[in-house]
């Protein structure tokens, strides 16, 4: 941390600010020969509550390393006998200033971490560790304001043999495109999580019927230009509140349903 030191003052009139440098030998030092000498509009300088009159301002910027972080803007120069006590009251108020900055970015990396640790990194949906820190709360809400809730299990078929075919770059392609499929089917009024390879569990107070998600089958271009159909097997549960099912209970019941109709599809 650099000790913060007095580096300009500025003569205020009703339309322009001018630019004296501080120095300790000659103190205010208007002589452009030797130092950088400027006039600024004063609505630049002054924040609009400051009423622009004739007076001398000090501007200290407040640094830590080589950011400006903040600046103090006072009325009149003081005598450098109070230099030194300014310059460590100025200090502590960088100091501060610069906690409350790494406090802000300590909060931001918090937020984003959080946000990454539940959530997939290839579909952007949620993961394990979501379905326990929102997919409860979310089946509980739902139930509780709708009376009744649907749990949804989506398989993607024969991903892999889009894998051994096209590549695992286009079964990723499959599993990011079925995210966006079912994102904006449900627009936020569901929950929607990775459940695991190529499976896709949905929790939400629409059912998954009423969409043409189901029964419809896509063409996808792959990077390389080929293209390969993309279809879902699906199972879904509809839970009232009455029948006091935990989503631990109801999660296996969509889950065999669609095992059920991916062995019809098989054979």
């Amino acid at each position: 941390m650099r000790t913060l030191k007095i580096q300009a003052a500025f003569h205020i009139t009703q339309k322009q600010c001018t630019y004296y440098p501080y120095t300790k030998k000659k103190g205010l030092h208007p002589d452009n020969l030797t130092h950088f000498y400027a006039t600024y509009d004063s609505s630049s300088i002054l924040p609009s509550f400051i009423p622009m009159e004739n007076d001398l301002y000090m501007l200290c910027p407040l640094t830590y390393g080589l950011t400006i972080i903040g600046c103090i803007l006072t009325r009149g120069v003081p005598t450098f006998d109070h230099c030194g006590f300014s310059g460590v009251y100025l200090s502590l108020i960088e100091t501060s200033l610069e906690n409350l900055r790494k406090k802000i970015m300590t909060s931001r990396i918090n937020r984003r971490l959080d946000t990454l640790y539940v959530h997939d990194s290839l579909t952007g949906c949620y993961n394990r560790f979501g379905l326990e820190k929102y997919g409860k709360d979310a089946f509980r809400n739902i139930l509780a304001n709708q009376e009744q809730a649907y749990v949804m299990f989506a398989d993607i078929d024969d991903m892999k043999s889009i894998n051994d075919t096209y590549g695992h770059e286009s079964g990723d392609l499959a599993l990011q495109f079925t995210a966006d499929k079912l994102r904006n089917l449900f627009q936020n009024e569901a929950f929607i999580m990775r459940y695991g390879g190529d499976e896709f569990l949905v929790i939400s107070s629409i059912p998954l019927r009423d969409t043409d998600f189901i029964n419809t089958q896509y063409t996808i271009e792959s990077s390389e230009k080929k293209h390969f159909k993309l279809s879902f097997s699906v199972g879904e549960v509809s839970i009232h509140h009455n029948q006091q099912l935990s989503l631990e209970e109801a999660i296996p019941l969509a889950d065999a349903k669609m095992y059920e109709i991916k062995k019809k599809r098989l054979y």
